[in-house]
């Protein structure tokens, strides 16, 4: 587990980097704005339903955080978006 957090972390590492060199030319003085947007826990919930209560939520699903990646997409030229996703077991 550890290498693995090791992995992402030289990876975000190397890709803002790499960003900052591509862009460097277009820097604003203040230096390079970079969004990094994580997810986690989603367990499938595409259209936002809470199957426990029976009725539709307005917080949570992945069609409403798509919406909120495009947005912020538009509006920030780099932007990582990482997933904690889910960590499959080896069959016994």
């Amino acid at each position: 587990m550890r290498a693995l957090v090791r992995r992402m972390v030289c990876f975000l590492l190397a890709a803002v980097l790499w960003a900052g060199i591509i862009t460097g030319g277009a820097a604003e003085e203040d230096g390079i704005h970079v969004v990094i947007l994580g997810t986690s826990d989603m367990h499938g919930n595409i259209w936002g339903y809470s199957y426990e209560d029976d009725a539709e939520t307005d917080n949570n699903g992945m069609a409403r955080l798509y919406t909120y990646i495009q947005k912020v997409r538009e509006e920030n030229p780099i932007v990582f978006l990482v997933d904690g996703g889910m960590r499959s077991r080896a069959p016994s």
